[in-house]
């Protein structure tokens, strides 16, 4: 489990989360994300494929990414579970 302090407005971190396929641009090793399905508001499952070093192969992984966006604190945790 990991945290992060981020210099930007909560806005700005939720957009950036938001767009699934920009995960590319941000996630370490991420070569491919998507959703595979939108189960409901805050939940959706997602397909991500992560680049692994030769000789192994890269890495193929459904998640299921549960958000939950608090006020007071202002926070934006996320939950990541590979299936």
């Amino acid at each position: 489990m990991g945290s992060a302090d981020i210099d930007a407005s909560i806005d700005v971190v939720y957009a950036v989360f938001k767009d699934i396929p920009a995960a590319t641009q941000w996630m370490a090793d991420c070569k491919e994300n998507r959703e595979i399905r939108k189960i409901d508001e805050y939940t959706s499952v997602q397909f991500n494929i992560t680049k692994a070093p030769w000789p192994v192969s890269d890495r193929e992984a459904l998640c299921i990414v549960t958000e939950k966006r608090m006020k007071k604190p202002e926070r934006l945790p996320l939950s990541f579970m590979k299936r």
